[in-house]
């Protein structure tokens, strides 16, 4: 296990990185690491006990396999790679690259057998692809895999699929996830950028990429406001860490001109009376999540909307219509409206 400090004059970030790297990674990544990045290794000998002035974890190929299983049980405190969500929570930055198995409750997603000799950007414009053309995300040097033990997309959280593979069926998984986790940042990626340091050249485009994204990440905080009348649906929210000003009691009472985002949740009939204000808040840039939303609920709601909007039944993780390019959600009942 090693980790790498910044070089002087180098320009990485103003926190140290260290690193959790396998045996047999640790030279390639080591010597990319040094070369293109200036940095310095230095050991982290537990995932349990990492320093208070570790900013950036990155995880090596292969690490979290050895990762104790056991069940959580009531009462007991999470030791090793439990507390990896905790780091993050916290504000910590971790890169977790390729992996063939993931303990339960490590991650906030699962693994499959999934390989691809084809991928493709959903958010080509993320700094995790700076540099990277659509061609650059299929067939690797030397047997064509660009990826192994791709990561299922998930329906919840606050993951975003950075690159995608799938079939006729649907962009069904994400080798390349960005995820928000309190005030931290988790990158996974399942693209074979370690295997393939010194053999493809975007691997270490991408993993560049990496460290520079997460050396310099902060947190974005906006000023948030929650509609939500439904409990249950509102205790989900609260459970992924969610921090807003609760307006559901009585929204006329609002301060809507502090407010950047609004999420509201069915049903939001509710809301109709403070139309002109949310029409302003999207004036000023602001931004309204709407949430499972009924079709007469839209219609009261219609002034909110650019153009017209219908909704229908569907059933399945992604949406793609006709003519349509990818989603990057993978729910139809939420619409984003930004002005």
């Amino acid at each position: 296990m090693a980790g790498w400090k910044p070089e002087e004059g180098k320009e990485t970030g103003d926190e140290g990185l260290k690193i959790k790297l396998t045996t047999a990674a640790l030279l390639a990544l080591g010597m990319l690491l040094s070369l293109a990045a200036g940095l310095k290794a230095e050991a982290v000998a537990d995932l349990a006990r990492i320093p208070a002035e570790v900013k950036v974890l990155i995880v090596g190929p292969g690490a979290l396999q050895q990762a104790d299983a056991r069940p959580e049980r009531i009462g007991e405190k999470r030791e090793g790679t439990g507390r990896l969500l905790d780091y993050v929570r916290g504000g910590g930055r971790v890169l977790v690259l390729e992996q063939t198995a993931v303990p339960p409750g490590v991650l906030p997603v699962a693994l499959s057998e999934r390989r691809s000799t084809m991928t493709f950007a959903q958010l080509p414009d993320h700094p995790l692809l700076r540099g990277v053309r659509a061609g650059d995300l299929k067939w690797w040097r030397t047997d064509n895999y660009v990826s192994a033990n791709e990561i299922a997309r998930t329906a919840q959280g606050g993951a975003r699929a950075v690159v995608v593979s799938g079939s006729r069926t649907g962009l069904s998984h994400a080798p390349l996830m960005d995820v928000s986790v309190g005030q931290g940042a988790l990158v996974m990626s399942q693209l074979r950028v370690a295997e393939r340091l010194g053999v493809e050249p975007t691997a270490g485009v991408i993993l560049q990429n990496a460290l520079d994204y997460l050396a310099s990440f902060r947190p974005t905080t906006v000023s948030t406001a929650l509609y939500c009348p439904e409990a249950q649906t509102r205790g989900v929210l609260e459970g992924l860490g969610l921090k807003a000003t609760d307006v559901t009691a009585g929204p006329a009472q609002a301060d809507w001109a502090q407010v950047k985002l609004l999420i509201a949740c069915h049903p939001v009939a509710g809301l109709e009376p403070c139309l002109p204000q949310l029409q302003a808040l999207l004036q000023r840039g602001g931004t309204i999540l709407l949430h499972g939303l009924e079709p007469a609920e839209l219609e009261g709601l219609k002034g909110l909307l650019p153009t017209e909007v219908k909704l229908g039944k569907y059933h399945g993780a992604v949406t793609r219509l006709p003519g349509a390019g990818r989603t990057s959600r993978s729910s139809s009942s939420t619409m984003p409206i930004t002005a």
